[in-house]
């Protein structure tokens, strides 16, 4: 009997709370520090608020079930926000900006909208980036993807991940390493006076394209 009377307290001041409409205003308070949370716009909006309410600029607090006083506090920042918050549910409220409740985004809902961001995102700086007119072939491909950064955010990542490698810088293990594409399994039988001059005439070759190049 006495494990069943905590439960019983909490049950009869929910109703009480519910009531006198104060667990209805509680979520309404979640709801909306929820919101400017994950909103970058909404932020700046409040901030900006702030200033022109001379109201000292502090971030928004959710409460966590895990934390007995985070409810308080979440309430005690409201409460410092007051201005700022009823100005800008005021101004937000004609564009649905801030929600009503069944309208806040959850955990869950909140990553899969981020992921969705995300894939439109690398979408687009696909089609930008084959829509850019060529560079000249000598460029310098990781400085023109630092250079590019701001504008091909994850594909300049995917770059510095991939190109940083250098190549050997010793002449005679750049020409060895060539070796394993010529002796194949399909060329076995060939001699290695064969694969010798093979590889002599490719490099000549790698020469006199190179200096072609120069010239053009």
């Amino acid at each position: 009997m006495k494990a069943e009377q905590p439960e019983k307290f909490d049950s009869d001041l929910n109703e009480k709370l519910l009531d006198h409409g104060v667990l209805k205003t509680l979520a309404q308070i979640r709801n909306i520090m929820t919101k400017i949370k994950y909103s970058h716009i909404l932020k700046d909006n409040l901030h900006k608020l702030c200033d022109q309410m001379s109201v000292r600029k502090r971030l928004p607090i959710l409460d966590v079930k895990h934390r007995w006083n985070s409810t308080f506090e979440m309430i005690n920042r409201a409460e410092e926000l007051k201005g700022p918050l009823n100005s800008l549910c005021i101004y937000e409220g004609a564009s649905n900006e801030i929600p009503v409740e069944q309208d806040a985004l959850e955990g869950d809902d909140f990553d899969s909208h981020i992921q969705v961001r995300r894939s439109r995102s690398t979408d687009s700086e696909v089609s930008r980036f084959f829509n850019e007119n060529p560079e000249f072939y000598k460029t310098d491909i990781l400085s023109w993807c630092k250079a590019k950064s701001k504008t091909f955010a994850y594909l300049s990542k995917i770059a510095r991940d991939f190109l940083c490698a250098k190549q050997s810088s010793v002449p005679a293990e750049r020409e060895l390493s060539g070796g394993v594409d010529l002796a194949c399994p399909t060329r076995g039988r060939l001699a290695s006076a064969t694969i010798i001059a093979c590889m002599t005439l490719k490099s000549w070759w790698k020469s006199a394209a190179s200096e072609l190049i120069d010239l053009c």
